[in-house]
């Protein structure tokens, strides 16, 4: 089960990655264009807000797929899932629904409660399950 939300997490990154190139073309071209160095809000007094959110829209999508590998990996090896890793997954989301409701933070409310209820449904099992 945590392959699907492995695979969840990893399509739902994809699919962020190619939607950074297509709702913030303009700003990524102008952070390519200023070298990259320091060039997403370089005078913290004028903050480029266009630039700032193509920034962390771009940055979601790698550690979105870091978790999904980590989800197919985990039980690939056949161990447990940590229950604070779903706790914290659907915080996240909940923080995030709350504050920006009309968006895709709502792709993560599946793969939180998937998380979750793997780890509690081994609870009795050790938390790298070393005794096999």
């Amino acid at each position: 089960m945590l392959k699907l939300c492995g695979y969840w997490l990893i399509i739902t990154s994809i699919l962020h990655f190619i939607g950074g190139f297509v709702f913030f073309p303009e700003p990524l071209a102008e952070i390519a264009q200023a070298g990259w160095w320091n060039a997403v809000s370089p005078d913290p007094f004028n903050l480029n807000y266009e630039r700032e959110a193509a920034f962390w829209f771009m940055m979601i999508s790698p550690l979105l797929f870091l978790l999904g590998m980590l989800c197919c990996w985990i039980q690939e090896q056949q161990l447990v899932m940590p229950a604070f890793v779903g706790w914290i997954l659907l915080a996240l989301t909940i923080i995030g629904i709350v504050i920006m409701p009309v968006s895709g933070i709502w792709l993560l409310l599946a793969p939180s409660g998937i998380v979750l209820f793997v780890s509690i449904q081994n609870k009795d099992s050790n938390f790298y399950q070393s005794e096999k």
